[in-house]
C-alpha cells in the first residue's frame, strides 16, 4: 500500500487504485497566512503499519511550528488524508489540501450546498395559490428552468455562506467552478473507475470540497476545513478517498473510511434503528393549509381524511406555536389558535384513529431562534448567537435544559415525535464564539438525548450540512431535497432528480425522506412512485376533500402499514453520470424487497423528468440488480405485463412526459417466482411469507389481496385459507394470478 504514495522532490501524488492524485499540496492558514508543504522544510517521513492500515506521515517545519502530513492507506484504493500540527493556538487555524489534477478524469458529479436557484423566489406563492383553488397574485415561473444552471448561479458572495438544501451537478470541467461554492461529496468519473470523496469533519472542524482558484493562483480541487473559531484541536481533519470499478462500491468505502477513522462517534444509517412511526402513511398540514392552523381545522381535516385513507400519523407543522419577531416566546401552543391546549389537541387526534403525531419546531425554537423572554428562566442555557440571536447554548451541553422542557412538554400531550426544522443555520450563531463542528455535535446531542430520553422520534429537515449529519448518533430519517411545491410541473421533475440523486449517498447516514406531496396535485402519480420505491416516510399533504384514494391506497395497507422496501432506493449506475432533466435518458432507480421463505426480489423504478418533455427511452436488466446467472421473472405493476429473460437479456421501453412505471424483478427458484401483490406499488411488500413443500405452496399475505407469480408448471389447486377453492388465472407464460381477496394461499401444483 506504501507504493500508492509518490513522491518526486518536493511533489507528492497519490494512487488510489487507477487514479492519480496529482501533485497534492497540504498547506495551513494561521493569521492569514498560508504554510505549505512545498515552502516548508521537510524533516522526517515515518510509516506505521498495523493490521488495519498502513500510515506514512512526512513532517514539516515552518516558522509558525512543525505540522505532518498524514495519508493513511486502508488499501490500494482507500485512503484517508488529514494534518497534525503544533502551533500556538491563540487565532484560528484552519487547513487546504490541494489537488492540482486527477488522471485520468472525464466527468464529475458533484453535491452542493451553494445557492438554490431564482425561481424559488417566485415559485412557492404562486403554485401556493394555484394548489389552494385561487388566482394567484404574482406572475408564473419560467416553464422550464436549465438544470444545473451554470456555475457562477450557485456560488455565494462568501465563504461562510450555504443552504440547507444539497443538489446534484454534473459537469466536465471542475476548473471553471468558484472557490465560493460548498461541497459535500463529490463523484469523479476517471476511465474504467470512478473515484469518491468524501470530506470528514471532526473534533471542531467542518470540512467540504471548494474548486477554483482562490485563495491560491490557479484552480485546485481543495479539501478545505475550518474551525470558524479558535480551537484546541491539533488534529485537522481530511477527507476520505475511494475508487472502485463500481460508482455504489465506491460510495460504500468511503463512507466505510469515515466509519474506521471517527469510530463510535459517527454512525451509519445501518447501524440505527428505523422509527416504527414511519412505517405508516402519515398526513402533514404543511400545504393544506401552511400556517392557518388551529384546532377546529385540524381535527376536522383528519376526521375527513381518515374517512377516505389510513393515515396513521399526523406531522402538525408551522403555525402552531407562540411566537412574536419570528422568535419562539413559549413552549406551549398559540393559546388563540388552540386554546384547549397541546394535549387536548393529541387526544382529539388520536381519537380519530391516528397512532402517532407529531409537532414541527425548529432547533432554535423557530426561525430567528428564541425570544429574549425566555432569558429569565433559561440565561445559562441559551447562547447569544454572533447574528445575535438565541439558540440553546453548545457551550458544556448548557442548552440541554432548553431541549428537556420542550419535549418534556411535548411527551405531557403525549406526542409522539417531533419534525426539527432549519438545521443548517448554526454556523451563523456561532462563528467566532464555538467551533462550528464542536457547537454542532453538542447541539445535536443535547437534542436528540432530549427527545429519544422522552421516547420522541426525530424527523430531520433543512440539515443536509456535515456538522448535522455526522452527528445523528440515535437520529436515523431526514429530509433528502429542498420542499416539495405542489402543482409544479418542472418542480416535480426536478424533486424527483434531487431525491434519488442525493439518496446515493445520503442514505448512508439516515434513511431519506422524500417530503409530502398532494395527492391531488396533477403529477401526484411521479411523486408518489418515488416515494414508493424511496424506502423511506411516505406522507401527503391533501386538502382534507381533494384525495384521490385509488392512488393513496396503492402505497398502503388497509390498516396504513406501507409497503416499504428494504433498502433506500439509488440510482441506476449507469445513469450516475448522467442527466436525466436535460439529457435523452429516463431516470432509473433501484432497490429491493424480501420476501420471507423466497428470497429478495428487486424493483426498478423508470421515470420521465425529461425538461423539454420530450419521449425517453429506457433499459433494464436483472444484472443490474443480481449477479447470479439465472431466469428472471419481470412484471410491471401498472400495465401487469411480465416476461421471462436471463441475466443479461434487456427489457426496453418508451416513456411519455412524467410517465413512470415499476418493475419487478424476481429469480426463478426450482420453477417459481413471487412478485407479489396485484395492485400496489411495491407488491414483494405485500406477502408476509412462502413455504413450498413438495408439490405445495403456501403464501401467506399481509392483508386480504391478490398474488401474481411465476410457476413453470401449471396448478392443480388455488385455494383460500378458508379450504375452498380461489378464482385464479394461469396464462400460457407460466403467470398465476388470483382473482379473489384472500389472505393465506393454498398452490397444488
Amino acid at each position: 500500500m506504501k507504493k500508492s504514495i509518490i513522491e518526486e522532490g518536493r511533489e507528492l501524488s497519490l494512487q488510489i487504485g487507477k487514479v492519480f492524485l496529482k501533485n497534492i499540496k497540504f498547506c495551513l492558514n494561521k493569521d492569514s497566512i498560508w504554510y505549505t508543504s512545498l515552502k516548508s522544510e521537510k524533516t522526517m517521513t515515518e510509516c506505521l503499519e498495523t493490521p488495519e492500515y498502513a500510515e506514512v506521515s512526512t513532517r514539516y517545519r515552518c516558522e509558525k511550528g512543525l505540522f505532518s502530513t498524514k495519508v493513511r492507506m486502508y488499501s490500494d484504493s482507500e485512503a484517508y488524508i488529514y494534518v497534525e500540527h503544533d502551533f500556538s493556538l491563540e487565532s484560528e487555524i484552519y487547513l487546504a489540501i490541494c489537488i492540482d489534477d486527477l488522471v485520468p478524469f472525464e466527468k464529475l458529479l458533484f453535491y452542493h450546498l451553494g445557492k438554490i436557484g431564482d425561481e424559488y423566489s417566485t415559485v412557492p406563492h404562486y403554485y401556493q395559490e394555484i394548489s389552494l383553488g385561487r388566482t394567484p397574485s404574482t406572475p408564473p415561473p419560467p416553464e422550464r428552468i436549465r438544470f444545473p444552471p451554470p456555475p457562477d448561479e450557485i456560488c455565494f458572495e462568501k465563504e461562510t455562506d450555504q443552504s440547507c438544501w444539497i443538489k446534484p451537478y454534473w459537469t466536465d470541467n471542475w476548473r471553471n467552478l468558484s472557490h465560493n461554492i460548498p461541497v459535500v461529496f463529490a463523484l469523479f468519473k476517471c476511465g474504467d473507475e470512478t473515484l469518491a470523496i468524501l470530506p470528514v469533519s471532526s473534533g471542531s472542524y467542518k470540512s467540504v470540497i471548494r474548486f477554483g482558484e482562490n485563495p491560491f493562483d490557479y484552480p485546485q480541487i481543495k479539501i478545505w476545513s475550518r474551525a470558524y473559531a479558535k480551537t484546541l484541536d491539533k488534529v485537522i481533519p481530511g477527507a476520505a478517498v475511494a475508487s472502485d470499478p463500481d460508482p455504489l462500491t465506491a460510495v460504500e468505502k468511503v463512507f466505510r473510511i469515515a466509519k474506521r477513522v471517527l469510530g463510535t462517534e459517527f454512525k451509519l444509517s445501518q447501524e440505527k434503528e428505523y422509527p416504527e412511526i414511519f412505517e405508516y402513511l402519515g398526513w402533514c398540514s404543511w400545504n393544506a393549509f401552511y400556517r392557518e392552523i388551529d384546532e377546529k381545522t385540524i381535527v376536522e381535516a383528519v376526521k375527513t381524511l381518515r374517512s377516505k385513507v389510513p393515515i396513521r400519523f399526523v406531522i402538525i407543522d408551522d403555525g402552531w406555536q407562540s411566537v412574536e419577531n419570528n422568535r419562539l416566546t413559549s413552549f406551549d401552543p398559540d393559546p388563540e389558535k388552540f386554546p384547549s391546549g397541546g394535549k387536548h389537541l393529541v387526544s382529539a387526534i388520536k381519537k380519530l384513529g391516528v397512532k402517532y403525531v407529531g409537532f414541527w419546531i425548529t432547533l432554535q425554537g423557530y426561525w430567528h431562534g428564541f425570544s429574549d423572554t425566555l432569558l429569565e428562566k433559561y440565561s445559562n442555557a441559551l447562547l447569544r448567537g454572533s447574528n445575535n440571536r438565541l439558540i440553546p447554548n453548545p457551550l458544556n451541553y448548557r442548552g440541554f435544559q432548553v431541549y428537556r422542557d420542550l419535549y418534556s412538554k411535548l411527551r405531557e400531550w403525549s406526542a409522539d415525535f417531533t419534525k426539527v426544522d432549519n438545521q443548517y443555520d448554526i454556523l451563523n450563531y456561532v462563528k467566532k464564539i464555538v467551533p462550528v463542528n464542536k457547537a454542532a455535535k453538542a447541539i445535536q446531542e443535547m437534542l436528540q438525548s432530549a427527545a429519544y430520553g422522552q421516547g420522541l422520534k426525530i424527523l430531520n429537515c433543512m440539515c443536509m450540512v456535515p456538522e448535522d449529519f455526522f452527528h445523528w448518533k440515535v437520529s436515523n430519517v431526514s429530509r433528502v431535497c429542498i420542499d416539495y411545491f405542489p402543482y409544479w410541473k418542472d418542480g416535480a421533475k426536478k424533486h424527483v432528480l434531487y431525491c434519488i440523486y442525493n439518496a446515493l449517498w445520503y442514505s448512508k447516514v439516515c434513511w431519506p425522506d422524500y417530503d409530502m406531496f398532494m395527492s391531488h396535485d396533477p403529477y401526484a402519480m411521479l411523486h408518489a412512485v418515488s416515494r414508493a420505491i424511496s424506502g423511506g416516510p411516505v406522507y401527503i399533504t391533501d386538502l382534507p376533500t381533494k384525495t384521490n384514494e385509488k392512488l393513496v391506497n396503492m402505497l398502503c395497507f388497509s390498516d396504513g402499514r406501507l409497503l416499504r422496501p428494504d433498502y433506500p432506493a439509488l440510482p441506476s449506475p449507469d445513469i450516475i453520470f448522467r442527466n436525466p432533466y436535460e439529457e435523452n435518458v429516463a431516470l432509473k432507480a433501484f432497490t429491493k424487497a424480501l420476501v420471507p421463505g423466497f428470497s429478495e426480489v428487486g424493483l426498478v423504478a423508470v421515470f420521465n423528468i425529461n425538461g423539454r418533455g420530450e419521449k425517453v427511452m429506457y433499459k433494464i436488466t436483472p444484472k443490474e440488480l443480481f449477479k447470479e446467472e439465472a431466469e428472471y421473472f419481470v412484471y410491471e405493476v401498472f400495465s401487469e405485463k411480465t416476461s421471462i429473460v436471463s441475466s443479461n437479456e434487456v427489457i426496453s421501453g418508451e416513456l411519455d412526459e412524467l410517465e413512470t412505471k415499476i418493475y419487478v424483478v424476481s429469480k426463478i427458484v426450482d420453477g417459481i417466482a413471487i412478485a407479489g401483490v396485484r395492485k400496489k406499488m411495491i407488491p414483494p411488500k405485500g406477502i408476509k411469507s412462502y413455504m413450498k413443500l413438495g408439490n405445495y405452496i403456501v403464501v401467506e399475505l399481509y392483508e386480504p389481496l391478490e398474488l401474481v407469480m411465476f410457476s413453470r408448471n401449471p396448478p392443480k389447486e388455488v385455494l383460500c385459507d378458508k379450504g375452498t377453492p380461489l378464482d385464479y388465472e394461469y396464462t400460457e407464460k407460466g403467470v398465476l394470478l388470483t382473482k379473489e381477496r384472500a389472505k393465506r394461499i393454498l398452490i397444488k401444483l
